[in-house]
């Protein structure tokens, strides 16, 4: 018991410590975690997270305006522009303001304050001076008045009484003098000057028509004396030096060193606007996306955030950035991730982020649900800032999955895409891949935008780009279908429901997999039909849907497109205005003719005909156009639907251009052909496929809006979408379908339109438009504005700074990373984050490399490896070396080219090598590598008589009198001395090992030399001889 309650002792002090080391001391005082507390200037606001002080609201104090500004929040007051900063101070750092756009200096001139810009004289009234941004600058040098009591500018020539004078300066130093002096020179004749049609008389200072330079007529001879610039936004002259201020632009009026002429110069170009979604925002302005959490000040043409936070989409609450909070035990953190896009995230005790590994899955399945469907399929793909990036790459696998299913090629399905976000972007056409495992990578490679919901965008583009046209792959006899994924309501229901109208309009079938917190609602409108909405419960759950999703693709592929309901025709009641229906009579409608006129009379059933309120005229489309009736040919509705029902079929070419031009030059809107001067005029326009001339179509059309005619067109068939905008100068006049069956999916639009269009003012004369010309006058993208056009260009570009037209690609990598670890890589339009080499992303961080143990996956060395960073090396066993031709492999060392090897014989083997020993030497028993002599006389001597050791052998000698054998280089012969060369004198006789010498009778031996004989002196011997 003593043992528990002493560990339950412990268990309570290590909480109590992990308690106490979670709070923080600030201000003096000291704060549980996740205790917030306001900051010391009383606005920003701390939270104690897990030990430390973190501030999650950042705020500048009330010292200025008395408000709390949020961290880089501008502000204008007495003319400053104040900004709240964050500036290190000490070991932290403090929030302050700085003045971001000082305002203007005023002037102090001889005891005087001038505003900035403002003009004024000094006390000799003479020269003219401006106050610059505290600087006084001169204008127009003038000498002073001392002779006739006015005031000359430099070189002209006055006189008075009878002495001419002349206005010069002398400079000295940096000092200019102005002075009067008597002229040199006096003309006699005193002649006048002309110039641009106007004589001027001698002495006269004047300018001529348009222009500002003041000049001066000398007899006859006409000199400038001041250049000037002309600005002509408001027709005023200001001189060399002068600034002036326009819509927030400050302009100066300077020398062109190149012509010394005038020329107008920015000193600022004032503040310029940002554009968020569809509108522009101006200085200092406040744009807060939908969700409301988040917001951006415009600031000179650049938005910074002033309000950030996350959405959490478990609550649908907004959390400020940096926040912690818990829920069902467990930290979440609002972080802001190198790519720039808020996220919720979950952090341990620690207060580091938790990564999650996703976790093994099955492998998908890989088989055909059905290989003989044919389809045309687009997926467009939710890319705003509201899916995390990996959920968007759940979005991407799972679209990969469900292509799988389907056999991809040009005779079955055949797959485009689509990102939106708060821009749209085509990312590959139905025809740009003919396989599932190219189509594959390329959905991999899809960007991420990371913005807002803007569905609608997409939608248009399908139809403005006519991405299912066989221009783009698509084809005629196979059903089309849009699969669309997103995660959030977009930012306009209505807009986004209608615009998924004009795609089923166009013969689109929808399907919509709506994740997360969509709106039902909206799910069911985008669709085609309630069968085709799916809503998985989150994006992980995006893989489990690829059958269902699947099965409703084969099974759309083999119905029937939805009909729409016939839209009830609307009552536009007491509009005034003229309207001519152009309608296409051309040979490729004939079978939809009879169709094209009840539209045509459903048009007018919804007007009141009447001369005092909707007239109407009719023009046939053909190879020669035939006017129907005029405005003023039929006074009542019934009379109108009678002609049109009596309009013959004509045939022939579709000249949209000459029934055009028949309006033009007949003047069909005019009060001979019973137009009004003050109704409203509207030309319907239908017809059925591209005109022969269609940029002449564009031309004409031009002309007839900017006489006060509103143009709505309606295509049907093979449309040509860019016609018919071109036709309209707008595409909210367009409306269009492959079949008239299908345009009952706008028609309602369409009859509201027209109605509309009838209540409105004549437009005046247009700007430029981009659909006034064939070929669009951008690079990329061009958008109409109020006053002209508009060039932008794709994500990834930017407006060529000297061709506003032109559009160059952006280097994503140049000043930052984009959150890639490693290596940046360019490409147009985007970047694509690498890695170096023996490094791959990691399944956590996709933007994150992480080393590559090359020696554990499928070991690529033939004998050893060794993990380096970012590579591996290989070596091999002894006996073995790196191949120069592989390094993956290893070669036999042949150790025996080296010659100190062996010291003497050295045998090659796999992998290593023998030394051995010529004959004499034995190898060593110390070093293997040597050889030691053998000593061969020793222990039992191969010599018969006397052994010589020699180094690696030995010789033989033998004793005297024998000589080595000839046949036994070890033994030893006995030597015959006496057959050859006898030593001895007279006789020899041969002994083992030496010989004896013998004398012949009369001879012996002789004492000194046993090999000699010495005669015998017979006669010594005293018996020899008696006497």
């Amino acid at each position: 018991m003593m043992y528990y309650l002493a560990h339950l002792g412990v268990l309570f002090l290590l909480i109590s410590l992990t308690e106490s080391a979670a709070d923080c001391k600030f201000g003096g005082k000291t704060l549980k975690h996740l205790d917030t507390t306001p900051h010391e200037n009383g606005c920003a606001i701390v939270q104690c997270q897990f030990g430390k002080i973190e501030t999650y609201y950042e705020a500048c104090g009330k010292e200025i305006d008395g408000q709390c500004n949020r961290l880089n929040y501008q502000f204008l007051l007495d003319g400053n522009t104040y900004e709240c900063t964050k500036v290190p101070k000490g070991d932290g750092f403090e929030y302050k303001y700085k003045i971001a756009i000082a305002k203007p200096a005023t002037c102090d001139d001889e005891g005087k304050v001038y505003a900035p810009w403002a003009k004024f004289k000094r006390s000799d009234n003479c020269r003219e001076y401006q106050c610059q941004n505290g600087l006084v600058f001169p204008l127009e040098p003038v000498c002073p008045g001392d002779i006739d009591g006015k005031c000359h500018l430099v070189g002209e020539t006055f006189e008075k009484g009878t002495t001419t004078y002349v206005c010069t300066v002398r400079q000295e130093g940096d000092v200019n003098y102005y002075e009067n002096k008597v002229s040199s020179t006096t003309p006699s004749l005193k002649r006048s000057c002309s110039g641009a049609g106007q004589t001027y008389s001698h002495l006269e200072i004047f300018q001529l028509p348009g222009t500002c330079d003041k000049r001066h007529c000398q007899d006859k001879n006409i000199k400038i004396l001041t250049r000037a610039c002309n600005f002509k936004d408001t027709q005023t002259c200001y001189p060399l030096g002068e600034q002036w201020r326009i819509n927030n632009k400050t302009y100066q009026c300077e020398t062109d060193p190149a012509t010394g002429s005038a020329k107008i110069v920015f000193v600022d170009k004032g503040f310029e606007k940002c554009k968020r979604g569809e509108r522009w925002y101006g200085q200092l302005e406040i744009y807060t996306r939908p969700e409301g959490c988040n917001s951006v000040q415009c600031q000179n043409g650049k938005t910074q955030p002033v309000e950030e936070g996350c959405i959490w989409n478990i609550d649908n609450a907004c959390y400020k950035l940096n926040y912690v909070w818990e829920a069902k035990g467990q930290f979440q953190k609002c972080i802001l991730t190198g790519d720039g896009l808020y996220r919720v995230v979950e952090v341990d005790s620690n207060g580091k982020i938790i990564e999650k590994v996703p976790t093994a899955t099955a492998p998908p399945d890989l088989s055909e649900m059905c290989p003989e469907a044919a389809a045309d399929l687009i997926f467009i793909w939710d890319s705003s800032g509201s899916i995390s990036r990996g959920n968007y790459q759940n979005q991407k696998d799972a679209s990969c999955n469900i292509v799988s299913a389907f056999r991809i090629g040009p005779n079955n399905v055949q797959v485009g895409g689509v990102i939106f976000s708060n821009t749209v972007e085509k990312v590959f056409d139905l025809n740009t891949y003919n396989d599932v495992d190219s189509l594959c990578k390329a959905i991999q490679k899809t960007p991420f935008l990371g913005d807002e919901t803007e569905t609608q965008k997409s939608f248009n583009l399908v139809v403005d780009d006519q991405m299912f046209s066989p221009a783009h792959g698509g084809r005629t006899d196979v059903i089309k279908i849009c699969i669309i994924i997103t995660d959030g309501r977009s930012t306009d229901t209505a807009i986004t429901i209608a615009a998924a109208d004009r795609l089923k309009a166009v013969g689109v079938q929808i399907m919509v997999v709506g994740v997360g917190v969509s709106d039902q609602g909206e799910l069911e409108g985008m669709a085609s039909t309630p069968k085709n909405v799916f809503k998985p419960n989150g994006y992980g759950a995006l893989l489990s849907l690829r059958n269902e999703i699947s099965k409703r693709t084969c099974n759309v592929t083999t119905e029937p497109p939805a009909d729409a309901d016939e839209p009830k025709l609307l009552e536009c009641s007491m509009t005034v205005a003229d309207v001519i229906f152009v309608i296409d009579s051309s040979a490729s409608l004939a079978n939809d003719y009879a169709e094209t006129i009840d539209l045509v009379v459903n048009l007018t059933t919804t007007l009141t005909i009447s001369p005092q309120y909707v007239q109407t005229g009719a023009i046939l489309i053909s190879t020669k156009e035939t006017k129907l009736y005029d405005l003023n040919t039929y006074s009542t509705k019934a009379a109108v639907i009678q002609a049109l029902d009596a309009a013959q079929f004509l045939g022939g070419d579709r000249r949209t251009d000459s029934a055009i031009d028949s309006i033009l030059t007949e003047g069909l809107f005019t009060s001979s052909h019973g137009g009004r001067d003050k109704a409203a005029r509207v030309a319907v326009v239908i017809q059925a496929g591209p005109s022969v001339d269609p940029s002449r179509v564009l031309t004409l059309s031009k002309t007839l809006r900017n006489q006060g005619t509103r143009v709505i067109a309606v295509g049907i068939n093979e449309y040509d979408f860019k016609e018919l905008v071109g036709l309209t100068g707008n595409k909210d006049y367009v409306f269009a379908a492959p079949s008239l069956k299908l345009l009952k999916f706008v028609k309602g639009s369409l009859y509201k339109k027209l109605c509309d269009a009838t209540k409105l003012p004549r437009p005046g004369p247009e700007p430029p438009r981009c659909s006034d010309t064939w070929i669009s006058p951008c690079d990329q993208n061009c958008t109409d504005t109020d006053t002209a056009y508009e060039c932008s260009c794709l994500r990834g570009f930017v407006v060529n700074k000297k061709d506003k037209n032109k559009c160059d690609d952006i280097d994503e990598c140049t000043g930052t990373s984009h959150g890639c670890t490693q290596v940046c890589v360019n490409t147009p339009g985007n970047y694509e984050c690498a890695c170096k080499p023996g490094y791959e992303f990691s399944e956590v961080n996709k933007a994150e490399c992480i080393e590559i143990d090359e020696c554990l996956r499928g070991d690529p060395c033939q004998h050893l490896c060794e993990n380096t960073p970012g590579s591996y090396k290989c070596s091999c066993k002894p006996g073995f070396e790196v191949s120069p031709d592989d390094p993956n492999s290893c070669i036999d060392i042949d150790e025996c080219k080296n010659p100190t090897t062996c010291q003497q014989n050295c045998t090659n083997s796999v992998g290593s090598y023998e030394c051995s020993c010529n004959t004499g030497y034995v190898v060593s028993p110390t070093d293997s590598s040597k050889c030691d002599d053998v000593d061969e006389c020793t222990e039992k001597s191969p010599c018969q008589h006397t052994c010589t050791n020699k180094p690696g052998s030995y010789s033989c000698a033998c004793n005297p009198g024998f000589q080595i054998s000839a046949t036994d280089p070890n033994k030893c012969d006995d030597v015959d001395e006496c057959s050859k060369d006898s030593p001895c004198q007279q006789l020899c006789t041969n002994t083992e090992s030496g010989f004896s010498c013998s004398c012949r009778p009369g001879y012996v031996i002789s004492p000194t030399d046993p090999n000699k004989c010495d005669d015998v002196d017979e006669c010594q011997d005293p018996t020899k001889c008696e006497q």
